[in-house]
C-alpha cells in the first residue's frame, strides 16, 4: 500500500468516525417515531400465511443444501468426481447405515 492508498484509507476512517454518531441519532430517532402497530400485523398476516398453506418438514434442508454444494463442487472441477465412502445415511448409536 503507498502513501495515497493510505491517506485515503485514513480519510475514509475519519469520516466514518464523525458520520458514525449521526447516523446512529437519526436510526434512533426513526425507530422511536415508528409506527410498530403496522409491523405487528404484517408479522401476523405473514404467519396467519404459513399456518394456512405451509407443510411441516422431516428435515431442515441442511443435508439436501450440501448434496447441491457437492454437486457444484464436482462440475466446478473442485473435488473429485469419485467418492471415497459410500453415500449413506448416518444412524447416531447403531451399526446400520441406510443407502441413499
Amino acid at each position: 500500500m503507498n502513501e495515497a492508498e493510505r491517506e485515503q484509507y485514513r480519510r475514509f476512517v475519519e469520516n466514518w468516525r464523525r458520520a458514525g454518531p449521526e447516523l446512529e441519532r437519526i436510526r434512533r430517532e426513526e425507530l422511536r417515531a415508528k409506527d410498530t402497530r403496522k409491523d405487528v400485523a404484517g408479522m401476523d398476516a405473514l404467519a396467519d400465511l404459513g399456518l394456512r398453506f405451509g407443510k411441516l418438514r422431516e428435515t431442515s434442508g441442511l443435508v439436501e443444501m450440501q448434496r447441491w454444494f457437492m454437486e457444484f463442487a464436482r462440475r466446478q472441477g473442485l473435488i473429485s468426481t469419485v467418492m471415497a465412502e459410500t453415500p449413506g445415511k448416518c444412524q447416531a448409536g447403531t451399526e446400520k447405515s441406510e443407502t441413499l
